[in-house]
């Protein structure tokens, strides 16, 4: 049976895409002498004739060559599946050879970059808590711009810091964005003595994230980050947000969204009445990374969100970039989270992210929605557990 034949039998679409890719790819390859010296303007050149027209102009006089590629994408002739040439676009924006890298000899090593993350000397790991954060890159993007942190404040033991910072992808040096925010936080709080609790800290962080602007205009043009972050007391917990990163709390496994999206579907959907998609819905929609509030260098205000939560209402807080809540649903961080040991569970959350399933969307909804592929994107995590 054909690719394409085991497609129309049933073959999940994004499986079928992934497949197809490969067979392109390898299709060119065949056209290589012994030294595998292919160009792989070759592939390129064949997959934007295929998104773009929805033809298949070959690429090459091998049969065989020919034949696999017939095999893998005819409908009728050489019309390509608009569905699948839909689903396909996602891939246009990846240089080639990281294509073959990913699909030929694909790592699946998490490779924690701890040079995208702030910890001090005492990060909590006892067997009554647990504090950690880690960051990766993922198998697409070629560098990493979010940053995270997991410290414990020097005047207070007792109170815990966690950020993420998810530097905007496309904009220029969004690493240097993220790592600044992350850093001005990380020092006002290794200098506060809470002293009055959590009294001032909405209208302190404030004035820290505003430095923090005019830090990133000294350093960059058109860069940008988001933020989001949980001051951990002795009796409360301080969360703040801006941007589509999200703080979660859990209880009995039971997975809750404390900070909402500052994003364009988000408000367009997720706040409207009656609602026409779920909270898990949204991250199936094209323009999901369109935000509408971020620590940026532009000349405009920014509104940070905050709440105050009693330690008593949750077991653990997460922290994600949308790297992770793109690809895992809440449903899913939750089953991870019962399934894992604690100590355990950032890794495995990073893991599915990036080498996961892909989620399915929905096929019942007016909205264009398709499955944004694990590892597209850089996944970060910070979180704090009550182990007992």
């Amino acid at each position: 049976m054909t690719l394409y034949e085991e497609y129309k039998d049933g073959l999940n679409i994004v499986d079928y895409c992934e497949r197809a890719y490969k067979n392109l790819v390898t299709a060119v390859m065949l056209t290589a002498d012994e030294e595998d010296l292919y160009d792989e303007r070759d592939i390129k050149f064949a997959f934007e004739s295929l998104i773009t027209t929805g033809c298949l102009e070959f690429v090459t006089d091998k049969n065989c060559a020919r034949k696999l590629l017939r095999d893998t994408f005819r409908t009728k002739e050489d019309y390509i599946d608009p569905y699948f040439t839909d689903m396909m676009k996602d891939y246009i924006y990846l240089n080639i050879s990281e294509f073959l890298r990913i699909y030929s000899v694909r790592s699946r090593s998490l490779n924690r970059e701890e040079s995208r993350t702030i910890k001090s000397m005492d990060v909590i790991n006892s067997d009554l808590e647990f504090l950690d954060c880690a960051t990766i890159t993922g198998s697409v993007r070629p560098n990493n711009e979010d940053f995270v942190c997991a410290t414990t404040s020097p005047l207070k033991p007792n109170y815990k810091l966690l950020v993420v910072c998810d530097g905007m992808g496309g904009q220029n040096r969004g690493e240097i964005a993220s790592e600044i925010v992350s850093s001005e936080i990380v020092k006002w709080f290794n200098n506060y003595n809470f002293s009055s609790g959590f009294d001032n800290v909405k209208e302190e962080i404030t004035n820290v994230l505003k430095q923090s602007k005019k830090l990133i205009k000294q350093e960059t043009f058109l860069s940008g980050t988001t933020v989001t972050f949980a001051i951990i007391g002795e009796n409360n917990t301080f969360i703040g947000n801006v941007g589509d990163s999200r703080t979660y709390t859990i209880k009995n496994g039971i997975l809750e969204q404390i900070t909402k999206d500052d994003s364009e579907v988000w408000e367009k959907f997720y706040n409207c009445e009656p609602q026409q998609l779920s909270k898990d819905d949204l991250r199936f929609l094209r323009n999901n990374n369109v935000l509408i509030d971020v620590i940026d260098d532009m000349p405009y205000d920014f509104e940070l969100q905050s709440y105050i939560i009693p330690n008593s209402d949750y077991d653990g807080i997460i922290l994600f970039s949308d790297g992770v809540t793109d690809i895992l649903s809440d449903e899913t961080i939750s089953r991870i989270y019962r399934n894992s040991d604690k100590k355990e569970l950032l890794d495995k959350l990073l893991y599915e992210a990036c080498y996961g399933d892909f989620d399915i969307p929905r096929d019942d909804c007016d909205e264009v929605m398709y499955p944004p592929r694990p590892g597209k994107d850089n996944a970060s995590i910070a979180l704090y557990l009550k182990l007992k």
